[in-house]
């Protein structure tokens, strides 16, 4: 499996300005290879595992001393951290393992400091071929393959099997305060480059939309306006998984 997201994130993360002096929360954070790189730099960084340290059999390597990691945390249900803790909140690769995605987003923003940051990576479904994909086959391109029908349910979170879709995270975002900054691509395939002139096409139908969305209040009108202005983004259309760097402006809604 290519690591082009961990390498984006990790970037996106150290870009932030003055940010060996911020605190970093990461959800989920797997083989801890971004946390132990943020520990590394000075920065004050907490991760945590789904299931207790002990059980977490999906990791492939025992976490290097100095990282502070808390196990058992479910992601589906309220984290233990009060509002507003931390700077940085960060997760690569796991919403789409999780089952709320309402839980997941709105407490991330919850936690997070007014002005703080939030990084997420996860599979983009919104790429060209994706959408193609879905509309020739009725499923999108996941990243992964579906769930085989001979495993039991006690391994569905490890699949693929709750892939968000950009307009919801974008609603989850707005809802918590949070405003998109950026869309940074991770890996861009030749094909997908090439894709790009359906880019007008997809405008098209993008702008029809917003001018809909001009007869809503003032409120919904700024908001889908926002959404189409990040639909169109060439890195939500190209890559293959999409990191989207985002800032706590304002209240919770």
């Amino acid at each position: 499996m290519n690591q082009h997201f961990r390498d984006v994130a990790l970037r996106e993360l150290r870009g932030l300005p003055d940010h060996r002096r911020l605190s970093y929360l990461e959800l989920g954070c797997g083989d801890g290879f971004i946390l132990e790189a943020l520990t590394k730099d000075g920065c004050t960084a907490r991760g945590t595992t789904y299931r207790a340290l002990d059980e977490d059999y999906i990791r492939t390597r025992p976490y290097p001393e100095g990282l502070t990691v808390d196990g058992g945390v479910d992601l589906n249900r309220p984290l233990a951290y009060p509002d507003a803790s931390f700077d940085v909140v960060y997760s690569t690769e796991v919403i789409e393992h999780v089952e709320s995605h309402r839980n997941f987003v709105t407490e991330a923003c919850r936690v997070l400091k007014p002005g703080g940051w939030l990084v997420l990576t996860t599979p983009n479904l919104h790429r060209i071929l994706s959408r193609l994909h879905f509309f020739l086959s009725g499923h999108h391109l996941t990243k992964r393959e579906l769930i085989p029908y001979s495993e039991p349910r006690t391994v569905m979170e490890e699949y693929h099997h709750r892939c968000i879709d950009f307009p919801l995270v974008h609603w989850l975002l707005w809802k918590g305060g949070v405003r998109i900054q950026n869309l940074a691509a991770t890996e861009v395939k030749g094909v997908s480059t090439a894709a790009l002139v359906l880019k007008p096409l997809l405008a098209l139908f993008g702008g029809k939309a917003a001018r809909r969305a001009q007869k809503d209040s003032p409120a919904d009108a700024e908001g889908r306006a926002d959404l189409n202005r990040w639909t169109n983004h060439s890195a939500l259309l190209t890559s293959e998984q999409i990191c989207i760097v985002a800032r706590k402006t304002a209240a919770a809604s």
